[in-house]
């Protein structure tokens, strides 16, 4: 039984039930739960009569207030004004409100609503939809449209459920063949505007140095820009295990800063190097846009680097459990509904407590270019996230580790070559074709060796829906031990 003896560890136990709550009435979506927790403060009260009664009460307080939150914010999307016009076409005004992706075929875009006109009658709305719609004119962020379309709701897409998919967004419904005509330019936030000017324009830059499909697999590292990626290249990541490399996630992050690390160290003091990692986090998540899912994989990133700094696992799972629980509260439906957070979550677990067991195992690889540290952060990284996975994708990557291990080492260099190639193109266009070089031969080996381990067929398993949960399931009673033994629950006695 865990010893309940210090501050640190009653945070914990608190941080955790409220995290166990806003996960547990995500995924019944019922206030079930809440009669469920007042029986058992009732009986807890009738029953016991120890010190340890207040610990358990607040625990559950933690737990039904996590509770309430979510279900108040999903109500409040349940009866968003927009879905009176569910099935109607309707006339609307809004401001687009995030990236446009922008494709051959169609532009999608989420519009964040000021009105809607049905019937003649305007009726004053400020929810979020997804709006898709033909690829002229090009529209960005900030242009203020008018819109006509049919408002639907989404629901499954075959197993897959759409709608909780979205409203970890806060998009409660979608348009699709909508017809737009831009009103006002600039609408929305100047700095993000910025932002995401400067992302298209280095993206464009990316595309003029290089040819396909090397420029895509850069964009893809450098600003998580990867529609335009070829589909047999796509379905070569997904075989190897190796899409997490051109997706911007709290894995990817935090490899570069482990990478970082290794090469700043000795040369200024450890909080120095925290800085200046943490400053490199910042620039990386502003390239890439940053938007939710970005800026979420930054903190993941910012996490495990104040993990070094702490030192104490005591500390660094209540910093991590806290990263979540605010998380929780900005949006309730990210714990839950976010595979891309419980990726980067899980994969930030893995590294903090796994990555230095697999360390001292894999004396036998060379520690020249990273190779070892490389293949200990991917290992502790996929064994933390193999439930998330099966239960999500149901496909198990064979090769993942002996892939991650050839081509992680060349990321870094790649993207540190393909950003100096960016960065001095605008100097002298000669110099910029000069540094592109050497990152084009080394993102050309990267692809050459993820596409050569793609193609046995044993390099990746698809398991059926049944097998994967219960692998799943016995995969998170051998993490959980592994996180006891780390000693994730109970702190280290004081000599």
């Amino acid at each position: 039984m865990f010893k309940i003896s210090t501050k640190s560890q009653i945070v914990f136990f608190f941080l955790l039930f409220f995290l166990l709550g806003n996960i547990t009435f995500g995924l019944s979506k019922s206030t079930l739960w809440l009669f469920v927790t007042g029986v058992l403060v009732t009986l807890i009260l009738l029953i016991f009569n120890t010190k340890k009664v207040s610990l358990v009460l607040l625990c559950l307080t933690f737990f039904m207030i996590a509770g309430l939150l979510f279900q108040k914010q999903y109500h409040s999307f349940e009866n968003a004004k927009i879905k009176d016009y569910v099935e109607e076409k309707v006339e609307a005004k809004g401001t687009i409100s995030s990236l446009v992706q922008q494709g051959d075929e169609k532009q999608k875009f989420k519009l964040k609503l000021e009105s809607v006109t049905f019937r003649g009658q305007e009726e004053d709305c400020s929810d979020l939809i997804l709006v898709t719609t033909e690829p002229y004119p090009v529209l960005k962020y900030g242009d203020q449209i008018n819109m006509s379309g049919k408002i639907k709701e989404p629901g499954f897409i075959e197993d897959f459920n759409y709608q909780d998919y979205l409203l970890k967004e806060g998009v409660v419904a979608v348009s699709y063949q909508a017809q737009v005509k831009v009103s006002k330019t600039g609408q929305g936030n100047f700095f993000l505007e910025k932002i995401y000017a400067l992302r298209k324009e280095i993206t464009a830059r990316i595309n003029f140095l290089f040819s396909e499909p090397e420029a895509s697999f850069l964009a893809g590292l450098l600003v998580g820009e990867r529609r335009s990626i070829p589909e047999d290249v796509l379905e070569a990541f997904n075989r190897t295990g190796t899409t997490h490399i051109i997706a911007i996630s709290g894995y990817n992050i935090t490899l570069i800063s482990s990478l970082c690390l290794n090469f700043l160290n000795g040369k200024f003091s450890r909080r120095i190097n925290f800085w200046l990692i943490l400053v490199a986090i910042l620039t990386f998540v502003i390239l890439a846009g940053a938007d939710a899912s970005v800026v979420r994989a930054g903190i993941m990133g910012a996490i495990v680097l104040s993990a070094g700094l702490m030192g104490r696992l005591s500390d660094v799972k209540n910093v991590l459990l806290l990263s979540a629980v605010i998380m929780a509260l900005l949006n309730p439906f990210v714990v839950t509904y976010d595979v891309g957070f419980q990726l980067s979550y899980l994969s930030t677990l893995g590294i903090v407590y796994l990555a230095d067991f697999f360390l001292t195992k894999s004396t036998f690889l060379p520690e020249v270019f990273d190779i070892r540290e490389s293949f200990s952060l991917t290992t502790a990284s996929q064994i933390a996230t193999l439930p998330i996975v099966l239960l999500n994708f149901g496909r198990f990557s064979v090769l993942a580790p002996l892939v991650n291990v050839l081509v992680l080492p060349l990321v870094a260099p790649a993207m540190l070559f393909g950003f100096l190639a960016v960065v001095f193109s605008y100097l002298s266009p000669a110099l910029g074709d000069l540094l592109s070089w050497p990152c084009y031969l080394l993102l050309y080996v990267e692809i050459a060796i993820i596409k050569f381990l793609s193609k046995p067929a044993f390099a990746s398993v698809l398991l059926s829906d049944k097998l994967s949960i219960i692998l799943s399931l016995l995969w998170v009673v051998v993490l959980v031990g592994i996180f006891i033994r780390s000693k994730l629950v109970t702190c280290p006695k004081k000599a």
